[in-house]
């Protein structure tokens, strides 16, 4: 991008003032992010190694340790982290409900995982009949595209999961999965997002506490410059 001219200069900072309204919202940082890590998850070759059986032990050291009564799954799409292992071996477990998401237009509810399951939108497998849901559930286990300095989620863009969650009658320790980590150093989602306890790939691992994020083998995440994006609607505002 060729530099600023001084003629220019109220004219852009006009854009940067866009620019900083827009970053707490997120809209276009998130879609951009969005569409970058979605492509990156789409091409890459997914193997159940030991690595990812790890974060499926982990998940369910953490549900047990909780005594968590009703845990929230999902069924994987393919470029989602596959915890099919983990609802199977949940579901075996005496004490624990697992209840999966249940898709119908814009509703979004948690019934009981059974057999047989339909494809629903977006292709997602759910049960064919939505037996027993429930507005209280105990560990949430989402999957996700990328996570923020507050480890908020960056999902699909539908934002079933943080109406769902909005509706609870109480608040449920929050695991967010994927095959890769991809994180974001700002604060880019807004405050009805929902926030993970801790987030969790083959790759590495995030903890919320209150000093800030924990992140082991941060060599193994992909972090985003906002400024790229920065950038990126300059041109798009220079285009109009």
């Amino acid at each position: 991008m060729q530099p600023i001219r001084k003629k220019h200069k109220r004219k852009y900072s006009k854009i940067f003032a866009f620019i900083k309204g827009i970053i707490p919202k997120g809209g276009f940082i998130k879609a951009q992010i969005r569409k970058i890590a979605k492509a990156r998850l789409l091409g890459s070759r997914h193997s159940k190694n030991y690595a990812q059986r790890e974060v499926l032990d982990e998940i369910e050291r953490i549900i047990l340790q909780r005594k968590a009564k009703r845990v929230l799954l999902y069924c994987p799409l393919s470029f989602e982290l596959d915890i099919s292992p983990l609802l199977w071996r949940l579901k075996k477990v005496r004490g624990i409900e697992v209840f999966v998401p249940y898709i119908q237009g814009e509703e979004f509810r948690a019934v009981l995982f059974r057999l047989p399951l339909i494809r629903a939108d977006f292709g997602v497998l759910q049960p064919k009949v939505a037996y027993s849901h429930t507005q209280k559930i105990d560990v949430i286990v989402a999957p996700s595209i990328a996570w923020d300095k507050e480890l908020g989620r960056i999902g699909f863009g539908k934002g079933y999961y943080d109406r769902f969650c909005a509706k609870l009658t109480s608040k449920p320790y929050i695991i967010f999965v994927s095959y890769l980590s991809f994180f974001v150093k700002k604060k880019i989602t807004q405050d009805f997002d929902i926030r993970g306890d801790i987030a969790l790939s083959p790759k590495c691992r995030l903890r919320r506490k209150k000093s800030g994020i924990v992140m082991d083998r941060p060599y193994n995440s992909y972090s985003f410059n906002l400024r790229d994006f920065e950038k990126e609607v300059l041109v798009s505002q220079e285009g109009d």
